[in-house]
């Protein structure tokens, strides 16, 4: 018993004794843990200060909520910038940001298209008209000195010729003599210099008079020769009047000019009545046609032992080639006075083409193709009134 007493006490001794709180607790085994894991240190309690400080430390719960919303990004006021402050507003104001343009995307239906239109582009630029100063006498025939007009021919030397002066009826190669060469030579046809000749084109002569025609260099002399636009005059006036059909009637029926003649509009292929009261002067009137062109009537004075007045009717312009065109035919009238009872009127029919005449003022009234001489027999009354009819028919 002895033995057993001892042995229990140096058990107790070994043994740890526990605080009052851990035997109070009656949980053993805890507090056998609390023991095994906590230092005195860690159970000491803290002091105001460090609990203060650990506040200070710790996160609040206002920065926890903000860092859950920023790592959130469930609001999108969190996704904007802070506004910034008025010191950084007032000292600098960021320009606006740079636009990237997206690069052009060709898909690959629409590079047909681009090089097509490239080609059109192409094609355009190659069809504009070039300039080139070049001297006049490359386009006359280096022989006849005529202008050239296609085909034309050239020798060795590049001397240009026209078709009598290269070919003269004979094929390429045929030889004739080059003035500029000083012997016989064998010419050939140039088709290049045909495509040059045939694109110098020059205005008309008459531009100044309202043609406004761009005629090819070889064949501006055969237009000028027909020019609707050719000038007419009127020597009465001092320095004489120049100017085309349209400018001259102009000057002529102003009623503050000099002349003040009468004009009149007609439509071809209709019959006009006409009479005229002046049996002891001579009487002008110009017509009109649809297109413009003047004509002239025209009635003279009395003349000869019998007092038969003459009347002629012309085309006013400058182109007095019986090829002209276009062409005008007329069929002129003279009604004579009422006849009696149990006769017939007496009336004169004249039909003719009609002549072209640059200077009404000065038209022959003795002869012409639309030309008639009237009776004294065929006057109206005492006043001599001469009736006239007239019709104008235009063939283009």
């Amino acid at each position: 018993m002895a033995e057993h007493g001892n042995k229990s006490g140096e058990q107790d001794k070994k043994r740890p004794r526990l605080t009052d709180k851990a035997e109070g607790s009656g949980a053993k085994k805890s507090s056998v843990v609390a023991m095994s894991t906590v230092s005195p240190a860690d159970l000491a309690v803290p002091s105001p200060v460090a609990q203060r400080r650990a506040a200070l430390s710790s996160p609040s719960p206002v920065a926890k909520a903000k860092s859950v919303t920023t790592v959130g990004v469930t609001s999108p006021l969190v996704a904007m910038p802070p506004a910034p402050s008025p010191v950084a507003t007032k000292t600098m104001t960021p320009g606006p940001a740079p636009i990237a343009k997206p690069a052009a995307v060709v898909k690959p239906d629409e590079e047909g298209v681009e090089q097509g239109g490239e080609a059109m582009v192409a094609a355009a630029w190659e069809e504009e008209p070039a300039t080139l100063n070049l001297p006049k006498k490359l386009f006359h025939c280096a022989a006849c000195r005529a202008p050239l007009k296609p085909p034309v021919f050239k020798c060795d030397k590049e001397h240009f010729v026209c078709c009598a002066c290269g070919r003269n009826g004979g094929g390429d190669g045929a030889t004739k003599h080059c003035g500029p060469c000083g012997h016989d030579v064998s010419y050939a046809h140039s088709a290049f210099m045909d495509s040059v000749v045939g694109a110098y084109k020059v205005p008309c002569t008459y531009k100044h008079h309202g043609c406004a025609s761009s005629i090819v260099y070889h064949a501006a002399a055969e237009h000028n020769d027909k020019c609707a636009h050719a000038p007419c005059y009127c020597l009465e006036c001092t320095p004489p009047f120049e100017g085309s059909p349209a400018q001259l009637l102009r000057h002529l029926t102003a009623p503050s000019g000099k002349h003040s003649w009468p004009m009149d509009k007609i439509k071809y292929e209709s019959s006009y009545p006409f009479a005229v009261q002046a049996p002891s002067g001579e009487y002008r009137c110009l017509l009109v046609g649809e297109d413009g062109c003047v004509f002239l009537l025209a009635v003279g004075a009395s003349r000869g032992p019998t007092g038969r007045r003459p009347v002629n009717v012309v085309c006013v312009r400058a182109n007095t080639d019986a090829d002209t065109r276009p062409v005008y035919t007329g069929v002129l009238w003279v009604d004579g006075p009422p006849a009696p009872p149990g006769q017939l009127m007496c009336t004169f029919r004249h039909q003719a083409t009609m002549a072209s005449c640059s200077v009404p003022g000065e038209v022959d009234m003795e002869q012409g193709w639309l030309h008639a001489h009237v009776n004294p027999s065929m006057l109206h009354g005492e006043s001599g009134e001469v009736h006239l009819r007239l019709r104008i028919t235009k063939f283009p």
